[in-house]
C-alpha cells in the first residue's frame, strides 16, 4: 500500500498535481483507524465522603464507612497517528503525511488494577496484598484509557491505623503505573 502512494505521488507531482497528492495522503490519516492512545499517568487521593459534599479529610483522619479513594487516569492525546512524512525527491518542497502504524498497537487500555495498603488491614489482608475485594467499584476500569474512578471502602480495618493506599494499573501492553495516596488514619465507628 505504501508503495502505491509513493508511486502515485511521483506520478501526480511530475504532472504538477501536488495539491491532489496532499489531499489523498491527508485523507489517509483521517481514515486509517483510531488514533494511538496509551495510559501515561494516574493520580490517587483519599476523600471523606461522610458529608453531603465529599472533601479532603480533616487532620488526615476518616471513618472507614466514609473513605473514598478517587483515581484519575490520563492517556496520550493520540495526535501521533500521522507522524511519518513522505517526501518527493524531485520536488523538495512537496511533503505529505502517511498513516503511522502505531508500532502495531493502536490502543493501550486498562487490563486490571490492584489496590494495596502499606499497613495490615485484617488477618486476611496483610500489608501490600490486594484489597480489591474490600472496595466497591461502581464503574469498571477494564478497557478504559482515561477517566475518573471512585473506590468505596466496604469494611472497617481490625484496628485503627494509618494507611497509605496504592493503586497499580496494569495496561494491555504490560506496562504498570502506580500512585500512592497521602497517609490517612482510618477510624472505626
Amino acid at each position: 500500500m505504501n508503495q502505491f502512494f509513493r508511486t502515485l505521488s511521483i506520478t501526480v507531482l511530475l504532472m504538477g498535481g501536488s495539491t491532489i497528492i496532499f489531499c489523498l495522503l491527508d485523507s489517509c490519516c483521517k481514515t486509517c483507524g483510531p488514533k494511538c492512545k496509551q495510559i501515561i499517568s494516574i493520580h490517587l487521593e483519599t476523600i471523606d465522603n461522610a458529608d453531603s459534599l465529599p472533601h479532603a479529610p480533616v487532620n488526615n483522619e476518616v471513618y472507614a464507612k466514609a473513605l473514598l479513594l478517587h483515581a484519575s487516569i490520563q492517556d496520550t492525546s493520540g495526535n501521533n497517528i500521522c507522524k511519518n512524512r513522505l517526501k518527493n525527491p524531485l520536488i523538495p518542497a512537496a511533503t505529505a503525511m502517511m498513516c503511522d502504524p502505531c508500532n502495531g498497537q493502536r490502543w493501550s487500555t486498562v487490563a486490571s488494577f490492584i489496590i494495596t495498603s502499606n499497613t495490615d488491614f485484617d488477618a486476611a489482608h496483610p500489608a501490600h496484598t490486594s484489597l480489591n475485594d474490600l472496595f466497591y467499584i461502581p464503574k469498571s476500569l477494564s478497557g478504559e484509557t482515561s477517566g475518573t474512578y471512585d473506590f468505596y471502602l466496604l469494611k472497617e480495618p481490625e484496628i485503627e491505623a494509618i494507611h497509605q493506599f496504592n493503586l497499580m494499573v496494569i495496561s494491555t501492553d504490560g506496562d504498570t503505573l502506580n500512585n500512592t495516596a497521602n497517609p490517612i488514619k482510618i477510624l472505626k465507628q
